[in-house]
């Protein structure tokens, strides 16, 4: 929901990037929205894995991460498909910041 977005940008004092996303359905048929955010993208501390192919504000949405000075890393739509953008950065006991992903999106 956009204005829930908006609104827990507000918030956090973050600046929302809504954008639209859509895969292609197969066998020549019709895109379809990619049903969750989490599949397009992540986002870390220094890094930010996306499929900007997908996304119909591309260059709004490399704008944003341009900004935040975070690295792109440019995920194809079949690497998207397999969960490579469904990544999280977590740090371990000794601050060592850690990429977790699931073994399809390795």
């Amino acid at each position: 929901d956009e204005g829930l977005v908006r609104d827990w940008c507000q918030r956090m004092g973050y600046a929302p990037v809504v954008f639209h996303a859509l895969q292609t359905s197969g066998a020549g048929g019709p895109s379809v929205p990619v049903y969750h955010t989490n599949v397009v993208m992540s986002m870390g501390e220094a890094v930010a894995v996306g499929c900007l192919d997908v996304v119909e504000e591309a260059a709004a949405l490399r704008e944003a991460v341009d900004r935040s000075r975070k690295e792109l890393v440019a995920l194809t739509e079949r690497e998207m498909e397999g969960f490579a953008g469904n990544v999280l950065q977590v740090s371990n006991q000794d601050g060592k910041r850690l990429l977790v992903m699931s073994e399809t999106a390795r």
